[in-house]
């Protein structure tokens, strides 16, 4: 064979496979140099798109008329709500499935768990910002009554907590992870040796003794209260 190799042979030819001339508007060259037949390429993309609206077509009739993800998720929201008990408006509805160790009900949606309060408002609302927490004002975190739930920020969460006397602030040697007392944080302040060796004294880092120093911690802790 003269002329040498695909790209001569298809630089030679005047006519595609199915005869359509390989000229004017017709020719799409590409990054290769070969001369492609556009009529070709149009017929390729409408047979692709064909076979991409058949296989959709086929997914709604093995999902009940519905795309797969639409599917999951009306059997997701049977499965939830099979998992609860549902009371009067004004009472709580307990979740019976599986819990988080916070105590709140588990709900696995689309292969994501959350919290099942978060879920109802979810299955509710069908859209929820990361950012926006669901509150209970009753509470009860087994509950998923939807007439218990409310939005809220973390600071909301917190103003909640407080104004119904659940939120419990420690200070000082009554928090669980304070490791030195009022007394210590006196003497820390007072002492001339370096950071150095108080933290070796105390059981704590040279960081926590000049946070101490500054006052950046134990801040509530007066220097009139030790003496």
């Amino acid at each position: 064979m003269t002329g040498g190799g695909f790209a001569a042979i298809n630089a030679r030819k005047t006519e595609c496979a199915h005869g359509h001339p390989l000229s004017g508007e017709n020719l799409l060259p590409n990054k290769q140099g070969y001369r492609i037949c556009a009529a070709c390429q149009r017929a390729s993309l409408a047979k692709s798109r064909e076979k991409a609206r058949a296989r959709r077509s086929q997914a709604r009739e093995d999902n009940d008329g519905m795309l797969p993800v639409a599917n999951a998720l009306k059997k997701a929201e049977a499965r939830f709500h099979d998992s609860y008990t549902r009371n009067e408006y004004d009472e709580c509805w307990p979740w019976h499935g599986s819990f988080l160790s916070t105590g709140y009900g588990r709900f696995n949606i689309l292969g994501t768990t959350i919290p099942a309060p978060r879920a109802m408002r979810l299955l509710i609302s069908g859209d929820l910002p990361p950012s926006v927490l669901v509150c209970h004002t009753c509470d009860n975190r087994r509950c998923v009554n939807p007439y218990h739930l409310f939005l809220g920020s973390v600071q909301d969460n917190v103003d909640d907590m407080i104004r119904k006397g659940r939120k419990v602030v420690r200070r000082g040697s009554t928090s669980l992870k304070a490791k030195i007392r009022e007394d210590d944080v006196h003497s820390i302040r007072q002492s001339k040796e370096s950071a150095a060796d108080l933290a070796r004294k105390y059981g704590v880092t040279p960081g926590a003794v000049w946070h101490i120093r500054q006052r950046h911690t134990w801040a509530h802790l007066t220097d009139q209260e030790g003496q």
